[in-house]
C-alpha cells in the first residue's frame, strides 16, 4: 500500500524555484499533459498534500507555509480546506505552488543526528569510491568467460561486440595488461575441467561437451597440455 501510495504522488512532477527576492522558496507541480483535467487536477492535490505533510514532519509541526495556490477553480464550499499549514489556498492562479520562507531549510533538522549523518556520509563516500574503481579489461574477460553456459567454447569476436569494441582492440588492452584471450580462456577452461573431475557426476565425453570441445580427443589433448596428465588419470 505504501509503495502505490508513493507512485501515485511520483505521477506529479515537482520542482523547485527561489523568489526574486531570496526570501522564500516555491515547489511548483505539474501533472501528465495526457490526464483528463479532473484527474490532473486529483493528482495535483494529492502530491501538494503529501509534500506539506512530509515538510511538516521533516521541519517540525511549527512550520507554516508562506503561500498555497492551485490554477484550478475553488471547489463548492467546505469541499476542501480553505488553508494548508497556516496559509490560505488561493485557485485561479498561474501554478500550483507551495511557497515556504528560505530560512525554514537553513535550519538544522529537529531530530538530526550527527553521528548518523557522518556514518551514512562515509558509507556515501565508499560507495562513490566502489563505482570509481576501474575494472581492467583482464578481469572483465575472466567474469565473462566463468559465466559462459555449459557447451558455449569461448569466442573473443562474440566478447568484442558485448564490449562494444572491435576485437583488435579487445586483444590490445589484454596485451597492454599483460595477458591474452587464449590464455585466460584455457585458464579458464582448466579450471572449469577440474572442477567437474572433482565433482565426478558427468563422464569426460559430457565433460568435453560442455566445455565446447568438438569431441572427447580434443578435450584430452587440451587437458593434458594444461596439466601434463589425461583426464583419465584424475
Amino acid at each position: 500500500m505504501a509503495r502505490t501510495c508513493l507512485l501515485r504522488w511520483a505521477i506529479c512532477q515537482a520542482s523547485m524555484r527561489q523568489r526574486g527576492d531570496g526570501a522564500h522558496d516555491e515547489l511548483v507541480f505539474e501533472p501528465p499533459d495526457d490526464l483528463e483535467p479532473a484527474l490532473q487536477r486529483f493528482v495535483v492535490e494529492r502530491a501538494m498534500g503529501a509534500c506539506a505533510r512530509l515538510l511538516r514532519d521533516v521541519l517540525g509541526s511549527g512550520l507554516e507555509l508562506a503561500g498555497c495556490t492551485l490554477r484550478y477553480g475553488a471547489p463548492p464550499p467546505g469541499a476542501a480546506p480553505a488553508r494548508l499549514l497556516g496559509a490560505p489556498v488561493r485557485y485561479h492562479a498561474q501554478d500550483n505552488i507551495l511557497r515556504l520562507a528560505h530560512a525554514h531549510l537553513l535550519q538544522p533538522l529537529p531530530q538530526a543526528n550527527a553521528v548518523t549523518a557522518a556514518m551514512c556520509e562515509r558509507l556515501c563516500a565508499q560507495l562513490l569510491q566502489r563505482r570509481r574503481t576501474r575494472i581492467d579489461t583482464t578481469a572483465l574477460v575472466r567474469e565473462h568467460l566463468a559465466g559462459l553456459p555449459p557447451g558455449q567454447a569461448p569466442d573473443l569476436a562474440a566478447l568484442a561486440r558485448l564490449l562494444g569494441v572491435s576485437d583488435r582492440t579487445l586483444k590490445r588492452r589484454l596485451q597492454q595488461e599483460g595477458s591474452s584471450f587464449r590464455a585466460l580462456a584455457q585458464a579458464a577452461r582448466h579450471a572449469r575441467a577440474q572442477a567437474l573431475l572433482e565433482a565426478g557426476h558427468l563422464s569426460l565425453t559430457e565433460i568435453a561437451a560442455e566445455l565446447g570441445f568438438a569431441d572427447l580427443s580434443s578435450f584430452s589433448q587440451a587437458f593434458k597440455r594444461w596439466s601434463g596428465a589425461a583426464p583419465s588419470a584424475r
